[in-house]
């Protein structure tokens, strides 16, 4: 959720209303997925801030489940006091049973408005927002809750009252605590596509872990700095599918001009397929890139970036289901839910594809080994 600094003024009956007593409406910020975030002054203090309110009317209006997301949005957002993860002040109930979060009021763009206005970021750059994200997670972190959710949209450039920038991370509602699942009324909510790490996809009923939000982390950096995804498809599916082999486009394809192999490697590892082959924190992964920043190990060629392929930010419409042709996953908000049967089916299909080409390495091993025996054979008779 983006918040600007002014808000749209249409109808809503909550402007001008007192929420919990203190917080007096007075605009809407903007509305995303699930929730609408409001405008609102804490009376008494004078303070301003933003309420997020749960969308009335909608499918999940009164789902527990949807409204269970508010309630680890809170704890996940309040279990540490980080200048890098925004501020939840309160929560409560409206009258009417929807939960709201009060938060602090945060003036900026996010990171994927960022690079849809000012394209593809300078290394520097984008290694010290990386490094401030990657503070906030870590952070999260070390109290043993996962994201689950980091993404472009998720991270915000936001302007302190002197001014400064500083980066914040928003949008607690995937949040894993320890005693939480992901299991819902329609199956397995993974993430938002793009973001999502490989291992969610996987039917083992376990929760990613903290490098699910490094490889997350590793794609917004991939983003910033070539403007486009790691990952093309055609569909959801095969962009699934994709995801489960491993196979991303390198920073250069992607972006239409060369970066240095170092930089390369770098972001290739933050997107490893296997979690145990990422780097073992977002902080390391925030210095390593820090460190061939300061080293220029950056672009090398300056080709024109194909603007085609830069993706759009979230705009501020109306949540819908986008099931697929066969229906056999749809979105929660901007988060994918999709069937244990067609988990199993992706995670089948991957491994499938694995053991085939395990098998030709295998293969080929054994005849270059006999070819090697047939050669040495033949040198020593002659």
């Amino acid at each position: 959720m983006v918040l600007l600094p002014q808000g749209s003024q249409a109808p809503d009956p909550l402007i001008g209303t007192l929420v919990g007593g203190r917080y007096r409406v007075t605009g809407v910020l903007g509305t995303g997925g699930m929730g609408r975030v409001y405008a609102a002054v804490q009376e008494g203090l004078g303070r301003p801030v933003a309420l997020k309110v749960l969308l009335a009317g909608k499918a999940w209006d009164g789902d527990p489940l949807h409204q269970e997301r508010f309630v680890r949005e809170a704890e996940g957002a309040s279990a540490l006091n980080h200048p890098n993860i925004v501020s939840v002040y309160d929560f409560g109930l409206l009258p009417d049973g929807r939960p709201y979060l009060a938060m602090e009021h945060l003036v900026g763009l996010s990171f994927a408005e960022v690079v849809v206005r000012d394209g593809p970021l300078p290394l520097s750059k984008v290694a010290d927002l990386i490094r401030q994200a990657a503070s906030a997670l870590d952070a999260l972190h070390s109290i043993g809750v996962v994201h689950r959710d980091v993404k472009s949209e998720n991270l915000v450039l936001a302007e302190l009252p002197d001014g400064q920038p500083i980066v914040k991370l928003i949008d607690f509602g995937l949040v894993a605590l320890a005693d939480r699942h992901r299991l819902t009324k329609k199956g397995f909510v993974v993430g938002t596509p793009d973001f999502v790490a490989p291992e969610a996809l996987e039917l083992d009923h376990v929760l990613p872990d903290r490098r699910a939000d490094v490889y997350s982390l590793a794609v917004v950096a991939f983003e910033l700095l070539s403007g486009a995804m790691p990952y093309e498809a055609e569909s959801m599916k095969k962009l699934l599918a994709a995801k489960l082999r491993g196979r991303h486009r390198s920073l250069s394809e992607a972006a239409g001009f060369d970066f240095h192999r170092d930089l390369e490697a770098l972001i290739a590892q933050g997107l490893a397929r296997r979690p145990n082959e990422r780097f073992t924190s977002a902080g390391a992964f925030a210095a390593a890139l820090t460190t061939v920043a300061r080293e220029g190990s950056g672009a090398k060629a300056t080709r024109p970036i194909d603007l085609v392929r830069r993706r759009e930010p979230e705009r501020d419409t109306e949540p819908t289901e986008r099931p697929t042709a066969d229906n056999v996953w749809s979105f929660a908000g901007d988060n994918l839910v999709i069937e244990a049967s067609t988990l199993e089916s992706l995670s089948r299909s991957a491994a499938l594809r694995r053991r085939a080409k395990e098998a030709w390495f295998l293969l080929g091993a054994v005849v270059l080994a006999i070819t090697l025996v047939v050669v040495a054979a033949w040198l020593a008779s002659s």
